[in-house]
């Protein structure tokens, strides 16, 4: 009894601790709809970067009467958030999703008017179809730590524009930036990413930018480079595979600009990449220690000493 009492007193307790930081808690079930204001403590819903509703169980998203969720902001750190009734996309307008250990699993996704969903552990499965999709446009972004982000059809960026940055975690799907016209930025900076096709004749500038992060991977089945430059960081420590594709493959796109390293692709390109098979990479070029440099000055110092009949060299490094 004691214990129960206890249990119920700090749950009480962190409800409080939730309100004050101003937080509601969804209090509905999974038959119950997160667009039900009635369905969050303290009623009303979490619709300002103040009011963070958190999803810690199981929760329904009714997309029947709410297809279009409007500027909300979500902390799912538990359980499933799952759609009923019929709808074939739903949006995330605006607002912010945090992906905390729960996820979505449903039809598929589109995120517009800047709306910004970070998966750190947890996910995004949109599976229910085998043209599930996940879309951006009007400047929204997907940031993923970790966790898995999954669709069964295309994840990408329409002409309108946004962001799709991975640190972490991993990434699949059937397609990924071959959406009709499509466009953005994707920072890929570390996790795994399964992207299946890759690119579209009807693309309207796909940046793909291998940045300073973890190691990770990229493979693709295809690529089509139609407006496409890959940029690759000097600190990258990705690494990028292309079914069926060698280092000519790599070379081609390198003269014709759509694969640069630090922004150029005026060096040869041996100076900056290495295939093995159909993966590449950057070369990479072992760090100096700061014992080795400094041995490599006084060396340098000692040979100009000799070249100068042992006289003192005046403008030497202090060490």
């Amino acid at each position: 009894m004691c214990k129960f009492l206890s249990l119920r007193l700090i749950i009480a307790a962190s409800l409080c601790i939730l309100h004050a930081l101003g937080a509601s808690i969804y209090v509905g079930g999974a038959g119950e709809s997160i667009s039900v204001a009635e369905n969050w403590d303290p009623v009303g819903l979490p619709l300002r970067s103040g009011n963070v509703g958190i999803i810690e169980s199981d929760a329904g998203w009714n997309v029947a009467s709410a297809p279009r969720l409007v500027n909300y902001h979500l902390q799912i750190t538990s359980g499933v958030l799952s759609r009923f009734n019929f709808s074939n996309k739903q949006t995330i307008d605006g607002g912010v999703w945090e992906f905390d250990g729960g996820f979505y699993i449903g039809r598929a996704l589109s995120l517009v008017n800047g709306a910004e969903v970070i998966v750190n552990s947890g996910g995004i499965r949109a599976l229910e179809n085998k043209n599930d999709d996940i879309t951006l446009s009007a400047g929204s972004s997907l940031t993923i730590h970790g966790g898995e982000t999954i669709a069964s059809d295309t994840i990408g960026i329409d002409a309108t524009g946004g962001t799709i940055t991975i640190n972490g975690g991993t990434l699949s799907s059937r397609k990924f930036a071959s959406n009709f016209n499509a466009a953005g930025t994707y920072n890929l900076n570390g996790g795994i990413i399964r992207g299946g096709d890759f690119g579209s004749i009807n693309a309207k500038g796909v940046v793909l930018n291998f940045g300073v992060g973890s190691v990770g991977s990229v493979l693709f089945e295809s690529f089509n480079s139609t407006n496409v430059t890959i940029d690759w960081s000097p600190k990258s420590l990705m690494s990028l595979t292309i079914t069926d594709s060698d280092q000519s493959f790599y070379e081609a796109l390198y003269r014709q600009g759509s694969l640069l390293f630090a922004g150029s692709n005026k060096f040869p390109f041996s100076d900056n990449f290495e295939v093995s098979g159909s993966t590449l990479k950057k070369v990479d070029i072992p760090e100096l220690s700061n014992c080795s440099l400094l041995f490599g000055l006084l060396t340098f110092a000692w040979s100009l000493s000799r070249a100068n009949g042992g006289k003192q060299v005046s403008s030497c490094v202090n060490v």
